[in-house]
Parts: C-alpha cells; structure tokens; sequence
C-alpha cells in the first residue's frame, strides 16, 4: 500500500488563505454592487453557508470601523485632538449592562430600523428606505458622547463607521434576514465591547 505523502503545512496556510482571500473578495464585491441598487434577493445558501458569510461581513465590518478608532487615535496623539467622552464609559460592567448592551440594544435597533424594510419589498423606494434608515441610524448614536468642540472634530470619524455598519446591517437584513443582521450587530457590539475593555485596562 502507497502511503499519503504528508501535507506541507506551508501550502496548506497558503491555499487557505487564498481561500479566505477570494471568498472575502467575492462577498465584498457582492456588497459594494448592492450598495448601488438595494433589491431583495432570495437567498437560497444553507444556515452554515449564511453564518460563514456573516462572520466575513462581521470581520470587514471591524476592520473599518478600527481604521476610523485609529484615524481618532493619531489625532489626539498629535495633540490635535482627545478622545471624544462616550457617557457609557462611566458605566460599571454589570451583567444587566452587559445583557442590554450585547443582546437587547442590538435587537431594538434591528427592529427599529431594518426590520421596516420588507415594507419596501417590491417597491421602488427601497433605496431611499435603506440609506434613510442607516443615515438616522448612525445619528442617534452621536446622543451617546458629551457634546462639546471636541465631539465636533470627531464627528464624521465617529459616523462614518457607524453609518458604514448601519449600510452593512441593513444589507444583512434585506439579503440574509433579520435574525442575521441582529447576529451581527450583537458580534459587532461584542468586538467593541472587548476593545473598550482592553484600551481602559491599558
């Protein structure tokens, strides 16, 4: 019997990251091309094939939103700037806090603003629908900082990845489903949620 020649480890981390590489290629242009026409779509991929897709938007979806933390992070770095206060950073961690800021926030949210899409179904509107909802959506979280001259200069560096998640949310919902845009939002929040405890540690 010819025995199997042992995989190179190497190849192996390569062909996976071509991969990983061509599927987050092929789901980003899928995104951007729906960006210029939002329509429902029937999705017929399994629930293992839409919960890989949703942690490649999840990934994408903190990528952008880190490179605007950064962009806020080298403007106070240079003194130009301070980080802007966010009210919920004086907040003690309890499981109550926790419980609505992972789990019940995302799912009002949801609810709130994608859920009335299907509304717009078979409707022309659905593009007005969808940037309106993500634009409001990313409004109401300026409410979450102190408003000062500070809060002014890190407006758009604040509303944009917001703004941005609100677009890629709402893409969520009207391709995948609701119950996939709550996922996501609730990951999203989990992302920053460890990201805030890991910068106020340090």
């Amino acid at each position: 019997m010819i025995k199997k020649q042992e995989k190179n480890p190497k190849l192996l981390a390569v062909w996976d990251f071509t991969i990983f590489s061509l599927k987050f290629t092929v789901l980003l242009k899928t995104f951007l091309l729906f960006l210029k026409q939002p329509i429902f779509k029937t999705n017929l991929k399994s629930f293992k094939d839409n919960l890989s897709d949703i942690l490649f938007y999840f990934i994408f979806n903190i990528i952008v939103t880190f490179v605007f933390l950064g962009l806020i992070y080298l403007s106070v770095v240079s003194g130009f700037n301070r980080f802007p206060i966010n009210k919920a950073t004086n907040e003690v961690y309890s499981l109550s806090t926790l419980f609505f800021w992972l789990i019940l926030s995302p799912v009002i949210e949801e609810l709130i603003f994608r859920f009335p899409l299907f509304l717009y179904y078979d409707s022309k509107k659905i593009k007005v629908a969808y940037y309106f909802s993500s634009v409001v959506f990313s409004l109401i979280h300026i409410f979450k900082f102190d408003f000062d001259d500070y809060l002014i200069l890190n407006c758009c560096l604040i509303l944009t990845p917001i703004f941005f998640g609100g677009l890629m949310l709402g893409y969520i919902r009207i391709i995948y489903g609701l119950k996939f845009s709550i996922l996501l939002h609730i990951l999203h929040n989990f992302g920053l949620l460890i990201f805030g405890f890991l910068f106020s540690y340090a």
